[in-house]
């Protein structure tokens, strides 16, 4: 765990383990498709936590809405051996620069009721709680 930590754009040949850990992750409740995730790829938002030699070890997923000025921190993950390194929130700044660059006035996050780790994370990138809410979910 010595080996300097990296932030860079998500790359598409990551997209496989991004979707494994995806479906691995009982915090997610359900993950983005493949094709979801080529989307977050290409908008070139998102960021990918790699090691020095480029082995991903996590991501922060996030989406940018120009009509609201709205970002979205969608999903991070850290893989768990590197976990407590502020990895995801050095990749969550990454990305709030990205999108202020690009006209985004306000970041917003859902993160389950009691699921302690990603409050505080969120807490430490200057997210302030705004009590909680019930989640009605639709698809197609």
């Amino acid at each position: 765990m010595n080996e300097p930590i990296i932030i860079l754009p998500l790359k598409p040949r990551d997209i496989p383990q991004v979707l494994e850990w995806g479906k691995r992750e009982p915090a997610f409740m359900g993950f983005w498709s493949e094709d979801i995730l080529h989307n977050f790829v290409e908008d070139g938002l998102s960021r990918g936590i790699y090691l020095e030699h480029r082995e991903i070890i996590g991501f922060v997923l996030a989406t940018y809405q120009p009509i609201t000025h709205k970002l979205t921190w969608e999903n991070a993950y850290v893989n768990r051996g590197y976990r407590g390194t502020d990895s995801a929130l050095r990749a969550f700044e990454e990305v709030w620069g990205e999108a202020k660059k690009r006209g985004a006035l306000f970041a917003e996050s859902l993160v389950k009721a009691g699921h302690y780790s990603p409050e505080r994370m969120l807490s430490r990138a200057g997210f302030t709680s705004q009590g909680e809410f019930l989640w009605y979910h639709k698809t197609s």
